[in-house]
Formats: structure tokens, sequence, C-alpha cells
């Protein structure tokens, strides 16, 4: 994370140093000569006043002067007509400019021989606006009769009445444009690729949280594009749709904000009282729609106002939950700057801060805008990769629990094999006892190894040494011939040994022969236990001349199936081997046990 964050901030230093440059491309050049001409205004408040009324209002004295092309009119439902009077005819430049991207509706009135031409521009004169087609509204003078006439222009918006009027020549225009395209670019462009990360990682993991800051971003881009005027110079014929809902498209964002932070911070499940609180605030956002079908300019103030006390909240919630957690610390400062950039942009609309394409829009809104927006890129990355770490350590944990619960399921086979014969070994000694005391104590011994292995084998999901389970086989065999003396006869063939086999799969083989085999006849029989090392396997054989039984009968399924089948199954978990039983009645019966040497490494 180290590593990538240097990556991330030098990428971002060198953004600020193309924009920097950028900037001053756009006005190294730049001559001013706003101070040769003299501005005034009108305020028109119920906006019925034509250009007919005009020479009417300026003879009553009814123009207030100003001293330069900054107007701060702050939030009004009023019209406003500018006049710009030229002292000479040198004082003008090539084209005048209204920086205010997200301007309503502009006409202005160029003097001609004849009269006046209008020329008209804003978001709601899209299909008839015949401006240079900038971002914000840009118009040709006629260079053969500039400053013999006063100039006017008349200005409505909705959304505020902040303006600074500006002169370029040919040069300087075509500068400004390369600087508003190669700007808003950047900044767009990353907001997009802030998006398209997000997206990957909501695909890649599935977490909601990136979608919902997907969305955030999303509709970020598209209340910024209303308010830098990119609608204006993309899409020139169509901006009237967006533009005019850019106050509700605002209200949205701010919602998925608010759905963003509430999947983010789980605060459902922390807090009812805060979830409450924020489900209010979407409600509250709700309202300002049909505000915007009432009162436009009621519901441009009602929208600024929520996207500072609403991320405020969420501010507060955010330090409240995450300040000891040095992993969230660069979304707290994302959401800090955040609330100060929509502070100064309703100061702007107030009229208190003056907006102009060298003090507020560029240089400071889109560099905080690029800052929020990398910080976000950061904590939305690192988290992601932590994300991702979770869910690889829930991964092996899941693996773990896995292999658990098999060799769980492994054991509870096992536990299932209980020895048949501890009450008539019991028995057994307690007669060899009073009979024969020194044949007691070693069946007493042999009694106590095999009930020791037995336990220990029950818990153990390895495997283990095939003289480990011989010896257990041993001491059982003992017992048995304790009880039965001749009639049951053993016989050893081993010719391998060192391999490993899964705990307790023997003993109950030569358990069955013993019960269910040489012990049925009156005489007795033979069972005999084989272990050959074949090119392949090693091959372990329990072999007893009993009375033998159909494997096809209900007697097979009842009495031998269930401790033959765990016996089986444990054998293919833990060594890959196999088990196979041939009997026949009134012969005996063979079981024979494969285990792989190549599982046995």
């Amino acid at each position: 994370m180290k590593h990538f964050s240097i990556k991330i901030g030098l990428y971002f230093l060198t953004i600020l140093l193309i924009l920097s440059g950028l900037y001053l491309f756009g006005h190294a050049s730049k001559d001013n000569s706003a101070s040769k001409i003299r501005f005034s205004y009108f305020e028109d408040a119920k906006g019925h006043m034509e250009f007919s009324g005009i020479e009417s209002a300026v003879l009553k004295g009814e123009f207030v002067q100003v001293n330069d092309g900054n107007f701060t009119f702050g939030r009004s439902h009023s019209a406003f007509w500018i006049r710009i009077l030229p002292e000479d005819a040198v004082s003008l430049k090539e084209y005048i400019a209204l920086f205010c991207p997200n301007i309503q509706n502009v006409r202005l009135y160029i003097p001609t021989e004849t009269g006046y031409d209008v020329h008209y521009s804003g978001w709601a004169n899209s299909f008839i606006r015949d401006d240079e087609g900038l971002t914000y509204p840009v118009f040709r003078l006629d260079p053969n009769i500039r400053g013999e006439k006063p100039i006017y222009m008349r200005i409505e918006s909705c959304y505020s009445h902040n303006y600074t009027l500006e002169f370029y020549s040919q040069k300087e225009l075509n500068q400004v444009w390369i600087t508003e395209f190669c700007l808003n670019s950047f900044f767009f462009g990353m907001l997009i690729t802030v998006v398209i990360i997000n997206l990957i990682i909501f695909y890649k993991l599935k977490n909601k949280t990136c979608l919902a800051f997907s969305l955030c971003v999303l509709l970020l881009t598209l209340n910024q594009g209303c308010s830098y005027g990119m609608y204006n110079l993309i899409l020139p014929a169509h901006s009237y749709l967006l533009m005019s809902l850019s106050i509700e498209i605002g209200l949205l964002f701010i919602i998925s904000v608010i759905v963003f932070f509430i999947i983010f911070s789980d605060i459902k499940t922390r807090s009812k009282l805060y979830y409450r609180c924020l489900l209010l605030s979407i409600a509250a956002c709700l309202l300002g729609f049909p505000i915007c079908l009432v009162d436009k300019v009621a519901a441009n103030l009602y929208s600024h106002l929520l996207t500072i006390i609403i991320p405020s909240f969420i501010l507060y919630l955010f330090f409240k939950m995450y300040r000891t957690d040095h992993h969230n610390q660069l979304f707290l400062i994302g959401w800090g700057l955040t609330i100060l950039l929509y502070a100064g942009a309703m100061l702007v609309c107030e009229g208190i801060i003056q907006i102009g394409f060298s003090t507020f829009h560029l240089p400071t809104e889109l560099i905080v805008m690029l800052t929020v927006s990398m910080l976000f890129t950061v904590a939305i990355t690192e988290r992601a990769r932590r994300l991702q770490l979770e869910s690889q350590q829930m991964q092996q944990q899941y693996q773990a629990a896995s292999e658990r619960i098999k060799w769980t399921e492994t054991a509870l086979l096992q536990t299932q094999i209980k020895p048949h014969f501890l009450y008539n070994t019991l028995t057994a000694i307690e007669q060899l006892c009073e009979t024969d005391s020194q044949k007691a104590q070693g069946a007493i011994a042999d009694f106590a190894a095999f009930l020791r292995s037995n336990i220990d084998f029950s818990t153990e999901t390895q495997l283990i040494r095939i003289e480990q389970e011989l010896s257990n086989v041993k001491h059982y065999l003992s017992l048995e011939q304790m009880r039965f003396e001749e009639r049951l006869k053993v016989v050893y063939d081993i010719q391998a040994g060192g391999f490993l086999v899964p705990p307790l799969v023997v003993q109950p083989m030569v358990e069955n022969a013993v019960r269910h085999g040489v012990t049925k006849r009156p005489e007795g029989g033979t069972i005999t236990i084989s272990i050959l090392d074949t090119p392949a396997d090693y091959v372990i054989t329990v072999t007893d001349d009993g009375v033998g039984f159909d494997p096809d009968s209900d007697t097979w399924a009842g009495k031998y199936h269930i401790g033959i089948d765990n016996a089986r199954e444990r054998m293919r978990r833990q060594c890959g081997g196999a088990l196979h039983i041939d009997s026949k009645i009134g012969v005996g019966t063979v079981v024979t046990m494969s285990i792989p040497k190549r599982e046995n490494v």
C-alpha cells in the first residue's frame, strides 16, 4: 500500500503541474482592457422589461454603476440588464464572455448600423443559441462598430446571479478554449476512472460498498457537468434537459451518499437512532423534488443547505465511528474537503464570493474536486485491498474448516466402532483371577493395552504405522483366545511393514472374523492375517475358515455392512485405499485391503 500511495501521490502531483501549466498558458498573455469600460446594471424584479424600455431606464438613472465586470447579485428571481459602454473603439476586443457556466438565459444586444442584433446563449436557449460554443457564453463582437454604442445583456438564472464579464482577443480565446477543454477532460476523465475502478472491484469482490460509491461518483459527475457547463460543450443541442435537472441530480447525489455511508458503516446494526436519522435525511432530500416543481430558486437554496448539513452529519458519524481507525483517515479528509467545497459553492450562489475564470471556479473548486477524487480513489483502493485480504483469509479459514469437517467425519466413523466383547472379557478375567492369577495379569495387561489403543485411535485423525495397528489387533486376539482357547487359532504372515494405514481399520475386520466367522462353528477355526508388498500396493488380507455368508442377503446388510462401510470410507478418504470382501457360506470369508504406494509417501 505504501508504494501504491507514493505512485498515486506522484500521479496526482503530475496532474496538478499540468493543470497549473494549462492555467498559466490560458492567462499569461491576457491583457485586461475592462478598466476602460464602464459597467452598470438594472434589476428587473418582475422580469418583464423588454429591450425597448432600456433607454427609458437609462434616462431615469435606474442603472447602477459598478467598478468592473464582476457582478454578485446572489440568489434571485429577478432578471438583470447589464450595460457595457467602452470609452473608445479600441477598448473592446474581438469577444465578450460572461463567465457563469450554468447560466439559464442570456440575450446579448450588439449594436449595428441600423440598430441592435440579438444573440442567445444559456441552457434554456440550447436550440437557438448562437455563441462560440464554450462551457459559458462567449460572443463575437462586430469589429466595424465596436465602441460606438453601448452593449446590453439580459441575464436570468434560477441557480445564481454571479457573473464575470471578460473580453478576449482571438489568441486569448484559443488559449482559454484549450485550457477549458483540457481541464474539464482531466477532471471528468478522473471521475469516470474512479467509477470504472469501483465497478471492477465490485465485479471481483461482490462488495456492495464499491457499487454504492460508483453510483455516488457517477451522480457527482452528472451534477458537476451541470455546474461546469460541460453539456454546453459536448451536447449543445440537448443541454437543456440535463442542465434544467441540475438540482434534482444534486438531490439524487446526496441520497446516494447517504446510501453509501449506510452500506459502508453498517450503521443499521451499530445504531438504530443514527440509522433513523439517515432515513429522515433521505426523506428530506425527496422533499426537494416537489419544491423544484414549484420554485427552482428556493429548491436551489434548499439543496445547498442539504449538501452542507447532511455531509456534516455523516462526517460527525464517520469521525465518531472511525477516529481510531487509521485506514479510514483518507475518508475523513475527503469528507471534510467535500463539505468545504459545497460551503464555498453556497457562498458563491449567495453572492458572498465572486466567481470568475481566474478566482474561484478553476484554480480552487476544480483542484479541490480533483483532490477529493484522488483521496477517495486511494481510500477505496486500500479498502478493496483489505477486503481482498479478508476474503482470502476467509477462504483459507473455509478450506481449513472443510478439512476439519472431513477429519471430524472420519473420527466420527471411527467412534462408531466399539468393542463388543467388553462384558465377556471382564467376566473371563474375573474367572482367571480365581483359577490362574498369572494368566489373569497377562489378560489385564492385554485388555489395558487394547483399551488404550482404541481410546487413542478414536481421536486420531492422521495415519498410523501398520505396526501400531497390528499391535492393537494382537492385543484383541489375545483376549479372544483367552475366552475361546483352542477354538480360535491365529496365523500371521507378515511380509511387509513400515507403511501407513488409517487407525482401527484392520481390527474391525478381525473382530468380524472372530464374532461372525470361526466362533460360529462348534469346532472353531483359524484366522490368517497376511501383509504383502506388491509393485503398486500394500495388500492386507484377513482370512477366516468360518461359516461365511451371502453378501447379497439381508443378514449381510444388517450385521456387517455398517462397520465395513465405515472402514472402506476411511481408507478412501485418508489413503486412497480400497476394501474388497469375498465370502462363501460354509467356506469362509476373505477381506482384502489395498493401500496404494503413491499415497504412502
